[in-house]
């Protein structure tokens, strides 16, 4: 038996031996290869060769020792697992032979994992399952799964849906607490109706589309001597939601409605989204209204926020609206809209000289047919209705943001940074190399990012898109901060409670402050909350993703198409009449190719692709497994 001493020894030669080599801990990044990459704790990414690849999953947080090559290449051998998120996964069912495996549908994921007899749920080849990893391939040298529900074949209708849904996480069901707990909804109605302001005599009118139920806002305005009194009607659910219930535990987990092509998942069960709490007409209902006095040039000289009883006269859709401004149809609200079309012009001239106003974007519907499928894309049109619908909002949101700021309480708050800190410096040598008078200028602070963005918006469209394609995403913050997007020195959303939680949270502070007196501070994980958002988004767009490659896989014509981003590997393109976007690779192209990440240009002997640029594309093929179409140049367009 060896002594003390000697194991103390042996212990320090162990510690010796372990911190001459150079271990370090980072997180795995696959690739569509077998290879794949580590990402270091220092942000610099290592490779990890094939061998090492098979031995973790992306997304696992390893410990591994950095090594050279005689030629200086370095690599990484993976030395201990350390965590795998890798629990619960989708993806598709396939056989070769008499094995079963499940192709991951996991980011960088290019292995399948072996699904042994007693664990298959009698899943057939192409059908979509949801697994669970049983065998991490570190221990064990190869990853086992277990199938724990088939989500549907391939060729089911709406499997796109139930296999998105299924994936992300997003659920329809409320369950038995729940439903106990909507049946006393009525009574918390009309116990809220007590001690409230009744404006059910005032013409508040709904615009939204004409299939929306969950009506959020509700609109009424009247011109003064001096400007306008806009009073802005929104939903408070919050007023029917017991905090610390079970309905507002799943709401709160929800965290935002998911609007899918055809079908919605709201964050509220039915019963309140499209009903009891939805400002629907001709009925009562429960609503904070901000109203605010506005001088001529739409300048904001008094706010009020209080509870009300409302009654809305009318549901117009954009279209009917858009209609009733311009003559095209009779109504009793006519005069009113065109007040509010007034106001809307000004409230768009106080953002362009006050705040950002950014080109819109053209949108699309995606109509689905009794098949599930996608059968057309149409272009949305943008009304005049549109237009007031969004300023008005924008300006509650802008407004109620300032408020909140004023209080010192932890609350929730929309920051906006600007460019990515990563491409600020690249930046600002492009535009002191074309538009030296704007060198100058801080992209970090508010004034100077509105100086920039106009200018460049103005003059040099191109470095305005080189801009607009390098920002930060936005972030949810307890303390105001500049939303540098906008132009605001504040901003927050707080006209969408029945679809978002971050909404119906600030609802609960005012109601909080309107009925006490005091302000409470908000506490919440932002992180969690984002995430959330984020995983809803996902799913849309990867639900869409798959409709749009479906239809148009069998397409052999050319299209217009406008490059959106541009990378060292191709560009991004989006094509013209149907906003459906795809990559553009030139590893197939004739030549070599050199990218200017400054100016996100990519060029070769023959082809030169930049940001804004108009080509005709056609498609090359279909890659299923991420969903993207790829494009090749047509070539009478180059």
């Amino acid at each position: 038996m060896l002594k003390t001493d000697a194991l103390s020894q042996l212990k320090q030669l162990k510690q010796d031996i372990k911190a001459s080599r150079n271990l370090q801990q980072g997180v795995v990044k696959g690739t569509a290869n077998k290879f794949g990459f580590v990402t270091l704790d220092s942000g610099k990414d290592v490779f990890l060769p094939a061998d090492e690849m098979a031995k973790v999953l992306p997304g696992d947080l390893i410990e591994v020792e950095v090594k050279k090559e005689p030629k200086n290449k370095v690599f990484a051998l993976v030395e201990r697992l350390i965590d795998s998120p890798t629990k619960v996964f989708s993806g598709k069912y396939v056989t070769k032979g008499k094995a079963h495996f499940v192709e991951p549908d996991i980011a960088g994921m290019s292995q399948w994992l072996f699904v042994p007899p007693p664990k298959r749920k009698g899943a057939q080849s192409k059908d979509y399952v949801q697994c669970k990893l049983t065998q991490h391939p570190f221990k064990h040298g190869k990853p086992q799964a277990a199938v724990l529900e088939v989500i549907g074949g391939e060729n089911e209708p709406g499997i796109e849906w139930r296999y998105a849904m299924r994936k992300h996480g997003i659920a329809e069901a409320w369950g038995d607490e729940v439903a106990a707990e909507l049946a006393g909804l009525d009574e918390r109605f009309e116990a809220a109706k007590n001690a409230r302001e009744d404006l059910s005599s005032l013409a508040f009118v709904t615009i939204d589309a004409a299939s929306t139920q969950d009506m959020d806002d509700a609109l009424w305005v009247e011109p003064s001597e001096d400007g306008w009194l806009l009073r802005v009607a929104i939903a408070e659910p919050d007023a029917l939601i017991p905090p610390g219930s079970m309905l507002d535990a799943a709401v709160l987990e929800r965290a935002t409605s998911t609007y899918f092509p055809a079908k919605a998942v709201a964050m509220l069960p039915q019963e309140l989204s499209s009903d009891l709490a939805s400002l629907k007409p001709d009925v009562d209902r429960l609503a904070k209204v901000v109203e605010l006095k506005l001088d001529a040039g739409a300048k904001v000289l008094e706010q009020r926020v209080f509870q009300a009883v409302i009654r809305s006269k009318a549901k117009l859709s954009y279209q009917e609206a858009s209609a009733i401004i311009a003559g095209e149809q009779d109504s009793e609200h006519q005069e009113m809209l065109r007040n509010l079309d007034a106001l809307t012009q000004r409230l768009e001239q106080w953002r362009k000289e006050n705040a950002l106003v950014h080109p819109g974007r053209e949108e699309f519907v995606l109509e689905i047919d009794d098949k599930q499928k996608l059968a057309a894309i149409h272009s949305k049109p943008q009304t005049l209705a549109h237009r007031i619908v969004e300023e008005s909002m924008l300006l509650v949101n802008r407004s109620i943001a300032a408020w909140l700021a004023s209080t010192d309480v932890d609350s929730i708050f929309v920051a906006h940074a600007g460019m990515r800190a990563d491409r600020k410096e690249s930046f600002a040598s492009v535009l002191a190399d074309q538009v030296p008078e704007l060198a100058a200028l801080e992209l970090n602070s508010l004034e100077g990012f509105i100086a920039c963005s106009r200018q460049l918006q103005e003059h040099k469209p191109q470095l305005f898109t080189l801009l607009s394609r390098q920002m930060e995403k936005t972030r949810l913050v307890a303390r105001a901060e500049p939303h540098l997007g906008l132009g605001l020195n504040a901003y927050t959303t707080f006209t969408s409670p029945l679809r978002k939680a971050s909404d119906f949270l600030l609802h609960r502070q005012v109601s909080h402050f309107l009925e006490t007196g005091q302000w409470a501070a908000i506490e919440i994980d932002f992180s969690d909350l984002e995430e959330r958002l984020q995983t809803s988004r996902a799913a849309v767009y990867e639900l869409e993703q798959w409709l749009k490659c479906q239809f148009m896989h069998k397409r052999k014509d050319c299209f217009d198409a406008t490059v959106v981003r541009v990378f060292a590997s191709g560009c991004q393109v989006r094509i013209n009449e149907n906003g459906v976007e795809g990559f553009l690779p030139v590893r197939e192209l004739e030549g070599k190719f050199s990218f200017n990440q400054d100016l996100m240009t990519l060029a070769g002997d023959r082809y030169r692709f930049e940001l804004d640029q108009a080509l005709r594309v056609s498609i090359k093929n279909i890659d299923w497994k991420r969903r993207q179409i790829q494009f090749v140049p047509d070539e009478s367009g180059v």
